[in-house]
């Protein structure tokens, strides 16, 4: 069978966002004058749920602390996307070739993303020497859908927008 589209999932699967993520969210979690940190080991378990404002709530509610889990979440991504246009990144491995691949082949691309947009922005500006918003097809975000992944809202969104089923893609 060929495919007739290619879907990326999130951020992670075209950069090694997930580390950048947890340090930017300790030094929100500074700046706002809490005490948190999470580690490597915290932070995996942390992501089993979707949402940086819905991991903070969780984490606020267990350690009884009141606190606006928006604004922290908001200032993480301004830390985040500060870092990662700064320190340009490079795409996973053998991720370029995939993409090339793909256009070669008349295949669509799409990142099916529930996060912020300016993640999304941050993401293509960092990578601007590798990968352009015009290779793909379709680029979702938070403000597209009401629910955020795991919800398979984003991908519904993709498929309609592409005009495809699910049976003509892979993510």
């Amino acid at each position: 069978m060929k495919y007739k589209a290619l879907l990326f999932g999130s951020i992670g699967t075209l950069i090694e966002s997930s580390d950048i993520q947890r340090t930017s969210f300790n030094e929100a979690f500074k700046e706002a004058g809490l005490d948190w940190y999470w580690d490597e080991q915290d932070y995996r378990s942390l992501l089993k749920k979707s949402g940086g404002t819905k991991r903070v709530e969780d984490f606020a509610e267990k350690n009884n602390v009141n606190v606006n889990a928006s604004q922290i979440r908001n200032r993480k991504t301004e830390i985040f996307s500060s870092y990662i246009i700064k320190n340009k990144q490079k795409l996973r491995k053998s991720v370029y070739e995939i993409i090339n691949f793909a256009k070669k082949n008349n295949i669509k691309l799409s990142l099916s993303t529930s996060t912020t947009i300016n993640n999304v922005n941050a993401v293509f500006e960092s990578l601007s020497n590798q990968i352009v918003k015009e290779d793909f097809d379709f680029i979702g975000n938070k403000s597209l859908v009401k629910y955020e992944k795991p919800n398979p809202e984003i991908y519904k969104v993709t498929l309609e927008h592409l005009n495809i089923e699910a049976s003509d893609c892979i993510a």
